[in-house]
């Protein structure tokens, strides 16, 4: 089962959607965490119930007290981001705006909870 947190919403809804084992904030079936929930508040909550987080945060990495908690929660996570990719543009876009319009590149790292 998959947690996203606030910051990646629509795709826990996506998710929930496509018949996938999502939560995230606000969900019925995880009352504990409210939406606008900190990190540090709903990290404890889903390192218990086991569930892996789908996250597009990068901060926690380098924020001490929530890499700590992150660690002991035991919270296992999968880091989504996007690279903008200059060489490629979508067909719906004009030469005028091909920046503003460049496809974009998904990126995708592991987290993980514990050191070994």
């Amino acid at each position: 089962m998959y947690f996203t947190d606030e910051n990646s919403l629509a795709l826990g809804k996506l998710l929930r959607q496509a018949g996938r084992h999502a939560l995230y904030p606000g969900h019925e079936d995880l009352p504990e965490v409210p939406r606008g929930a900190l990190d540090l508040e709903w990290m404890p909550v889903v390192g218990r119930r086991g569930l892996i987080v789908l996250t597009r945060d990068r901060r926690i990495r380098t924020r001490p007290i929530e890499l700590d908690a992150y660690r002991e929660a035991g919270i296992r996570s999968v880091w989504i981001g996007a690279k903008r990719d200059l060489t490629t543009t979508s067909s719906s876009c004009s030469s005028a705006t091909s920046n503003a319009c460049s496809a974009r590149r998904p990126s995708v790292g592991l987290v993980r909870g514990r050191s070994r």
